[in-house]
């Protein structure tokens, strides 16, 4: 203070150093400014939040050379002229003015909020006046008040749609910059591992160096990152400080590491999008030109976050799958009802000529009776395989045991009697027959097996339109045989190879060409429930090879029976 007070009791500090000591103990910021508006007394607090390292330096500042350091703002956003600040305002002859005041370092992006009162005390003359400004941090409270609107507005618009990808991107554009200066949000997907569906930045020409490096640099699992970090660990990962040795971990090469340098990465923190239990993806925040750090005080915010993104992720794909499965019925039903009709029309049609025959005919031709009734009899066997697949298929879709019948079964015969068939039936096709000596024979269902047998060289008949050799293999290795069926057909996309043995699914090149998509999805539920399992390799345009693997020892009665 530059005024002082006379008196005190005896032996007592005088009363204004005993003000100023009540002054440096109070937790909010106080300033004493006089009609000149410089500064005359500060407290350590106030040094605090004008960023000082003592209350001396700011000891004969003018308002205009703070003003000159700091932004100030309304609550809104916008600027705020200092005529509105409490002080200027107290004056001006107004009782107790008090204001919330928004205000940054200017080249700052981080911002703080003060509740400002202000008192003028009157001397003997207005020259003698003092404005006394106490500031009540609120920073800490403005930061809930935004956390919980912008997770009130993000549960709304996670409620609006089920495209989760366009929705994820609005909630990161919303997270920017009220969160964090970047957003990130990172799907994992069934075929192709991280797939990145939204990312926001506050900067336009960071978006794009952030999109740059995606694209060239995509995230490699043996080097270091917080989303792998983070996936592996199945919980947050918060990097509060960014350091260059992390960088150099992370990066793949020189250049990449040089664009992740111009990124300005100053704190990261990554949480999982989760859903009953599953982690589903991964969404980051980071920190770079608005100069704040993530800390702890971030993480709950981010993990709510997630945990209501995963929700909404987790009731997209279940709406899509539900109308997928819907879809696949229809077709099922469509391709199932012709794939039925075709053998029920041989049927018919052989029968017909055979009673027509025998109605004109005084001696009836027994080779050609025969022959019809050799058709009729392929035709119902091959209508009651498609019975027999499709009630497997209701078994393993309903999660009921499919009841097996082990025996001793010949691959190498059930291989010639599925072989012989499709020689009658395609004329486009070579088969070639490889069996050693001695033959492999197992404990088997060989009424199943052969009809695995028959889904595995009938699709590769029919995904071989152009003709060519199915080759076909039986052989032992150790305790285990084998069957192997090579075609040169249109082959597999390599995203396709195991979702091909899902229910229903098919491949993303097989358009055109019929399918209950059954097959290999109960071929696969047989061949595992005798124990055994089915590989395959492929290469589009070249052709495909399935190989089924088998214990020579039959498994137990529960594996039998699919318990």
């Amino acid at each position: 203070m530059t005024t002082s007070v006379e008196g005190g009791a005896p032996g007592t500090a005088p009363l204004e150093s005993r003000l100023e000591a009540v002054f440096e103990s109070v937790a909010d910021a106080v300033t004493v400014m006089d009609r000149n508006g410089r500064i005359r007394f500060a407290n350590p607090a106030a040094a605090q939040l004008l960023g000082r390292s003592s209350a001396n330096e700011l000891i004969g500042l003018s308002g205009g050379e703070l003003l000159a350091e700091y932004e100030l703002l309304d609550t809104d956003g916008s600027p705020l002229p200092p005529d509105a600040l409490p002080s200027r305002r107290a004056l001006a002859g107004e009782a107790s003015p008090e204001r919330v005041v928004r205000f940054r370092r200017r080249g700052s992006l981080d911002d703080r909020w003060s509740l400002v009162r202000a008192r003028l005390l009157s001397g003997r003359t207005a020259d003698e006046d003092l404005v006394v400004s106490a500031f009540q941090d609120i920073t800490s409270l403005k930061r809930s008040e935004s956390r919980l609107r912008f997770l009130a507005e993000a549960s709304a618009i996670l409620a609006e749609s089920v495209d989760y990808a366009r929705t994820l991107q609005r909630v990161a554009d919303t997270a920017v910059p009220e969160l964090a200066d970047w957003c990130v949000v990172d799907v994992l997907e069934w075929t192709h591992g991280i797939s990145r569906v939204a990312i926001a930045h506050r900067d336009p020409a960071g978006l794009e160096l952030a999109n740059q490096v995606w694209s060239r640099w995509p995230p490699d699992p043996r080097r270091y990152g917080a989303v792998h970090e983070m996936l592996r660990r199945r919980s947050p990962v918060l990097i509060p400080d960014v350091t260059d040795d992390l960088l150099s971990d992370a990066a793949q090469d020189a250049e990449h590491l040089a664009v992740l340098r111009r990124l300005n990465m100053r704190s990261v923190l990554v949480v999982p999008l989760e859903a009953r239990g599953e982690v589903l993806g991964a969404l980051t925040l980071v920190q770079s030109e608005s100069g704040r750090r993530l800390d702890e005080a971030d993480v709950d915010l981010a993990v709510e976050l997630g945990r209501r993104a995963g929700a909404a992720i987790d009731v997209a794909r279940l709406v899509w799958e539900a109308q997928e499965n819907a879809r696949l019925r229809e077709e099922f039903i469509a391709v199932a009802s012709h794939d039925m009709r075709t053998p029920l029309a041989a049927v018919r049609g052989y029968a017909q000529l055979a009673q027509r025959h025998l109605e004109r005919e005084e001696a009836p031709d027994g080779a050609a009776l025969g022959r019809w009734l050799r058709d009729i009899d392929h035709a119902v066997d091959r209508l009651a395989r498609l019975v027999s697949e499709l009630l497997d298929a209701s078994l393993v879709r309903a999660d009921q045991q499919v009841p097996l019948q082990l025996g001793p079964t010949t691959l190498s015969q059930l291989v010639r009697e599925v072989v012989e068939r499709y020689e009658q039936l395609s004329d486009r096709h070579g088969f070639v027959v490889e069996t050693p000596e001695p033959e492999p024979v197992g404990m088997w269902d060989a009424a199943r097996l052969a009809r695995v047998l028959d889904n595995l060289v009938g699709n590769a008949v029919k995904f071989s339109p152009d003709g060519g050799e199915v080759r076909l293999r039986t052989g032992q290795e150790g305790d285990r045989a084998f069957i192997s069926v090579t075609d040169q057909g249109i082959g597999i996309p390599a995203t396709d190879r195991e979702m091909i043995f899902n229910p229903m699914y098919r491949g993303g090149n097989v358009d055109g060409v019929a399918g209950t998509g059954l097959g290999l999805a109960g071929s696969r539920r047989l061949v595992e429930m005798m124990g055994g399992s089915i590989q395959v390799a492929s290469e589009v345009g070249r052709g495909s090879t399935f190989t089924v693997w088998l214990p020579v020892q039959p498994p137990s009665s529960g594996e039998a029976s699919g318990i």
